[in-house]
């Protein structure tokens, strides 16, 4: 029998819809256009928009995990004061949300997983990340928190859970600055250029799934 096509390396992309006065995400709605860059250069992706919700969004991330079996796992959500895309080393076991999630939860100053790490660090070398976007002129930095919220929870809880596999793949969590018309410095003026963000980081992750993480 032919032996088969090798499988494409693939990613997992997830990214938020709106919530609060934020009526436009940019991180859910640059997904498809960063899977098909991603597709010109050989990497599948599959999609993910995710409830801003703490009960659901991981639960949907590690189903969606299950069901492609990716390479690399990319979250990705808004920092709406942010200038700059911010690639997050840490994820903390700590929610204390200001405001209500999707579903109107309200968690206060609780842990993400009870038992867990007080932190997970990043399973990748995180200013390598960061000088991957820049290389490709995009406004980059390091950020040492995912602050409390929604996004934090789902990377703490998502990490866990991916980091207690035999063979566990690259996961990483990047904010991207929301999407101003006028292109204020510093800020993407399009959606393409928060979706070329997105994949340059997924090629990049995926790039690193058979690497040893740094020391």
């Amino acid at each position: 029998m032919p032996t088969p096509p090798p499988r494409p390396p693939s990613v997992l992309l997830t990214g938020f819809g709106p919530f609060l006065a934020h009526e436009r995400n940019p991180s859910g709605e640059c997904l498809e256009e960063a899977r098909a860059l991603l597709a010109e250069a050989g990497v599948a992706a599959a999609c993910e928009v995710l409830p801003v919700s703490a009960a659901r969004a991981a639960r949907r991330v590690l189903e969606r995990f299950g069901e492609v079996a990716p390479d690399a796992v990319l979250m990705t959500g808004l920092a709406a004061r942010e200038r700059e895309f911010r690639v997050e080393r840490v994820a903390l076991n700590f929610s204390d949300f200001d405001e209500p999630d999707a579903d109107g939860a309200l968690v206060r100053e609780s842990a993400v997983v009870p038992g867990a790490p007080p932190a997970l660090f990043a399973p990748v070398d995180v200013r390598a990340a960061v000088a991957a976007l820049q290389a490709a002129g995009l406004p980059a930095r390091v950020s040492t928190s995912a602050g409390s919220y929604v996004c934090n929870h789902l990377y703490f809880e998502v990490g866990w859970s991916l980091g207690r596999e035999a063979e566990a793949p690259p996961w990483l969590f990047l904010h991207v600055p929301p999407v101003e018309a006028g292109g204020a410095e510093g800020v993407p003026a399009t959606g393409a250029r928060v979706a070329g963000a997105v994949a340059t980081l997924a090629g990049w992750l995926v790039s690193q799934a058979r690497r040893p993480p740094p020391r």
